[in-house]
C-alpha cells in the first residue's frame, strides 16, 4: 500500500495553490487542472481503490480536521499544511460563497446571506458548512494539524510567504517530499503556478468547458458574471471588507491563535486583545 502525503488545509486558505504546486512537481509537463486533480485528487470528491495500490507517496487534499477518526490515518506519513490569516481566509470564503450561489445572490434573499455570512463566520469560528462537514472551526482544524501531537512528518507553508518568494517555499516543499526539482524547474513552476497564470487556465477552462477544477455547468451564471474561483488571492484583502467592528470581533475571536502563529504582535501588558494586524507571517516563530 501507499504512503498518503497530505495536502491539508482549512477552506480557502491556498489548498489549489499548492496542490499546483506538487502536481508540477511531480509532473512539470501539467497541462489542465484535470491533470492536477488526477495527480493530487481530493478525498472529499472520492477516490478509487487503484489509487491506493502500488508504492510510494499518494498526495491527497483534505479540508478536514486531523484526529483519530481520521480517513486513512495508518497510510498516513507526512502533511504539507498550508496555513493563512485566518482574516483573508473569511473574505476568500465570502467570494467563494457569492460565486456558489449564483443567481441567487443578486436577489434580495441571497443579498441578505452574504450580508450575514461574515458575521456569522466570526461568530461560529469559521464557515457554517465547513463546521457541518466535519473541518471545525478555523481554530480547530489550525490547532489539529500544528498542535504539537501530530505523529506525522510535518511541513508548513504560509499563504503570504508563498507570495512574497514562491521559488524559496517551493524549493522547501520539493526537498520535504524528496522531490528533485533545479533552479530552472522551479523558475517554471512559479511561472505556472502564479495567480495570474491560474486565473488565465480557469478562463481557458471556463470558455471550453473542460473537465476539471473550475470548469462547472452549475456555476454558468456566476462566470458570465465574472466570478471565478480564483477570486482575488491578496495579502491583506481582508482590510477592504470588514468593518470596524466586525474587525474587532474577528480579533477576538481569533486573535490569540494568531498571536502564537505570528499574524499579530505580541499583546503589550494591560493592552485589550484588540490590536492591529500589524506583524508579517514572516516574521512569526517557527512551529515544530
Amino acid at each position: 500500500m501507499r504512503n498518503v502525503v497530505w495536502i491539508a488545509s482549512y477552506p480557502k486558505s491556498g489548498n489549489t495553490w499548492l496542490r499546483f504546486v506538487v502536481a508540477h512537481l511531480v509532473n512539470p509537463k501539467i497541462a489542465s487542472s484535470a491533470d492536477v486533480d488526477e495527480i493530487v485528487p481530493d478525498i472529499h470528491s472520492g477516490i478509487r481503490p487503484l489509487d491506493l495500490s502500488g508504492e510510494g507517496d499518494f498526495y491527497l487534499k483534505t479540508h478536514l480536521k486531523f484526529g483519530t477518526d481520521m480517513p486513512l490515518r495508518r497510510m498516513a506519513s507526512a502533511v504539507v499544511y498550508i496555513l493563512r490569516n485566518p482574516l483573508d481566509v473569511l473574505v476568500s470564503n465570502l467570494n467563494y460563497r457569492r460565486l456558489l450561489l449564483g443567481a441567487q445572490a443578486a436577489s434580495p434573499a441571497g443579498a441578505d446571506r452574504l450580508q450575514g455570512y461574515v458575521d456569522d463566520f466570526i461568530r461560529l469560528g469559521g464557515d457554517p458548512e465547513w463546521i457541518r462537514q466535519g473541518m471545525g472551526t478555523w481554530n480547530e482544524n489550525v490547532g489539529s494539524w500544528l498542535g504539537g501531537a501530530m505523529p506525522l512528518r510535518r511541513h508548513l507553508v504560509r499563504y503570504e510567504e508563498m507570495r512574497e518568494r514562491p521559488d524559496q517555499i517551493i524549493a522547501g516543499i520539493a526537498a520535504f517530499l524528496k522531490l528533485r526539482a533545479s533552479r530552472a524547474t522551479i523558475a517554471t513552476i512559479v511561472a505556472k503556478t502564479s495567480f495570474a497564470a491560474m486565473r488565465r487556465l480557469e478562463n481557458q477552462e471556463i470558455a471550453r468547458r473542460k473537465r476539471g477544477l473550475f470548469a462547472d455547468p452549475q456555476l454558468q451564471w456566476s462566470h458570465a458574471q465574472g466570478l471565478r474561483f480564483m477570486s482575488q488571492g491578496r495579502v491583506g484583502a481582508h482590510r477592504d471588507v470588514l468593518s470596524r467592528e466586525q474587525l474587532e470581533a474577528a480579533l477576538a475571536a481569533f486573535g490569540p491563535q494568531m498571536r502564537q502563529l505570528g499574524y499579530l504582535a505580541p499583546e503589550p501588558a494591560g493592552r485589550s486583545a484588540s490590536g492591529d494586524v500589524s506583524r508579517a507571517a514572516r516574521q512569526a516563530p517557527a512551529l515544530p
